[in-house]
């Protein structure tokens, strides 16, 4: 007997916002709810401050409301404060909207200023303050001017897509995208806005041709701002395969520069390279060696200016990011396509400058603690040992990583690693093999480890 999990719909959250506002019959209490409605989160001090300022309770009342509140079922408690359910909120919220549009602005108002005032203390403290901690803070208060003023939010939250910190960044932008979606009734006119992060929930989720649908429906505005540039990245990654995204990651770098959207700009770079490496490959099958050179050193060339734009952000993981990349398109560059027997001279004479680029990569990584970017150049670093023949050096490199894995690290990683240490088994000398079946094993527990499978 298997048992069902029950998720309730949209229509149960809308029947049970409608069952809690007529069962509160004590109006401060209703106002309390509604202004929590509005609130990402909130202290009890907060909260009784609020009814005082907005609705002039007296305060020892404001404070009696909102300790009987947190004690309702739908109210949740945080290490940040006290929150609604996320599925009654926003429900709540509508309503509060639509009875008192001038109270439900002067909330917004309220918390806005708080945050405000976070912003300023966190900005002149110590420059030890985590980078993510501005952002996170910059965003909220994004989410409560869409109460306020509709346009300059569309434009801090894609101003927030562009700058979200680069560790855990897919993880800050779902967030992200949740706040917008939560806003989008008060977005009316800035749709782009709500579908382009529709859009990336569908891409991050994995539903392609949905998310490239949203994109290319941001797309169609013809606005030249942050939304149109990066949705013409991601919707070349949707919906055409690699080496027929050449046209389109061009123009949205063009833009992207244009508007000096750095990242954007750097990341749809980097999409451009994979492109020209991918059409080289089947440039190679139709055309032969030469025609898939002038892809190869095309990439080699992105990869160079990539490297020179993203060297001095101040996010240390483009530089590594970057840097393994140029290693990586010089040695595809050198190598070629189709190089049958002897390695090629001009390979042979790059590889020293080539390795030491992918140990000068490691090594930033590694003094940024950027562990998973250090274990993706040493992945690079023993393809290219193997590449010249070098299989017991390759070896080496790849059990080097095992004592850098973690629970932490990405899987993507791990799969990169483990396809790399399986295309040294045609070449391993015997007496290594072991050695080598013992690394495949290793990586394809900690894979397991990681999958649950």
């Amino acid at each position: 007997m298997t048992t069902q999990s029950y998720e309730p719909t949209a229509d149960y959250w809308e029947s049970f916002a409608d069952l809690v506002l007529t069962s509160i019959e004590n109006a401060p209490y209703r106002r309390a709810a509604m202004a929590l409605s509005v609130s990402l989160t909130a202290n009890g001090a907060d909260l009784a401050n609020l009814l005082e300022e907005v609705w002039g309770d007296e305060k020892a009342y404001a404070t009696e409301t909102v300790e009987a509140l947190v004690q309702a079922p739908f109210v949740e408690l945080t290490t940040a404060g006290w929150r609604m359910n996320a599925s009654l909120a926003p429900r709540i919220a509508g309503r509060f909207l639509k009875e008192d549009g001038s109270s439900f602005r002067r909330v917004h108002e309220f918390l806005r200023t708080i945050e405000k005032q976070r912003l300023e203390a966190v900005e002149s403290a110590d420059k030890g303050t985590d980078p993510a901690e501005i952002w996170f803070t910059k965003t909220r208060l994004a989410f409560y001017l869409a109460g306020l003023d509709a346009g300059d939010a569309a434009y801090k939250f894609g101003e927030a897509f562009e700058t979200a910190p680069r560790r855990e960044q897919n993880a800050a932008r779902m967030w992200l995208s949740t706040l917008v979606l939560r806003q989008a009734p008060l977005l009316g006119d800035h749709s782009r806005a709500v579908r382009f992060f529709e859009g990336f929930r569908a891409y991050m989720s994995g539903r392609s041709d949905e998310a490239g649908r949203l994109f290319s429906e941001v797309i169609e505005g013809n606005t030249e701002d942050m939304y149109q540039a990066i949705s013409i990245h991601l919707r070349e990654i949707c919906v055409r395969q690699p080496a027929d995204r050449i046209k389109g990651l061009t123009e949205s770098i063009g833009l992207s520069r244009q508007l000096e959207l750095r990242e954007n700009e750097v990341m749809a770079r980097n999409s451009l390279i994979v492109a020209h490496l991918a059409n080289a490959r089947r440039v190679a099958v139709n055309n032969g060696d030469v025609a898939a050179q002038l892809d190869l050193d095309a990439a080699y060339e992105l990869a160079q200016l990539n490297y020179d734009r993203a060297k001095d952000f101040s996010d240390k993981s483009y530089h590594v990011y970057t840097l393994t990349q140029l290693a990586s398109a010089w040695w595809q560059s050198v190598f070629r396509i189709n190089a049958n027997q002897a390695t090629p001279p001009e390979a042979t004479s790059a590889l020293p400058q080539i390795v030491a680029k992918l140990e000068t990569a490691i090594e930033i990584a590694d003094s940024a603690g950027l562990a998973d970017s250090a274990l993706s150049a040493i992945n690079r670093y023993a393809m290219v040992l193997r590449d010249v023949d070098q299989i017991s050096e390759a070896l080496l490199k790849l059990e080097s990583a095992l004592s850098r894995i973690s629970p932490a690290t990405d899987l993507k990683i791990l799969r990169q690693l483990a396809k790399t240490a399986g295309s040294l088994t045609s070449h391993i000398p015997a007496d290594q093999a072991g050695m080598l079946t013992n690394l495949r094993g290793e990586l394809d527990k900690r894979i397991r480890c990681t999958t649950g499978v």
